[in-house]
């Protein structure tokens, strides 16, 4: 090992003073100029990487959330039989968050409901809660509100065979 540290000190002892000026000059440059813009391009890119991971993990925090609170309302809606329909129905938009708008029997034994304009995600969530209870959602018609995140949702239902 000594001996390349030799050859190296032997090496640069062989130079003029000009080349080792030059030499030193450009070791100043990496080291004042370079290696600092390679640690904050570094810095940067961990900082790029974990912001967008962070919005990652926030996605999923976020869908967690929501599927604990269709899971928790599922499990609070009404189950068949000893209720009726109209009562499963409403009992089950309240769980959801909805307010109905009209509600009315329809043909044979189903109802048909329209809601005041809602969130999707508690459209969707008042549907699954539906299902859970035993009724069947036999026709759906909904349309977005302007720009908006919300709909206007007219259903049938009845009871599941």
């Amino acid at each position: 090992m000594d001996s390349v540290f030799e050859h190296l000190a032997a090496w640069w002892r062989a130079r003029t003073g000009r080349e080792q000026l030059v030499m030193q000059g450009a070791m100043l440059l990496i080291i004042a100029v370079l290696v600092p813009a390679w640690l904050f391009l570094s810095a940067s890119d961990f900082r790029r990487d974990s912001a967008a991971e962070l919005a990652s993990m926030r996605q999923v925090e976020l869908q967690v959330a929501q599927l604990a609170e269709t899971s928790a309302a599922q499990s609070n809606a009404p189950q068949g039989g000893d209720a009726s329909l109209n009562g499963r129905v409403l009992a089950a938009a309240e769980a959801a968050g909805l307010r109905p708008a009209q509600i009315a029997a329809s043909a044979g034994n189903s109802v048909r409901v329209s809601f005041e304009p809602a969130d999707s995600v508690a459209v969707y969530r008042w549907i699954a809660m539906m299902g859970a209870g035993g009724a069947h959602v036999t026709r759906t018609a909904m349309s977005r509100v302007a720009d908006s995140e919300m709909v206007i949702a007219e259903f049938d239902v009845s009871e599941a065979l």
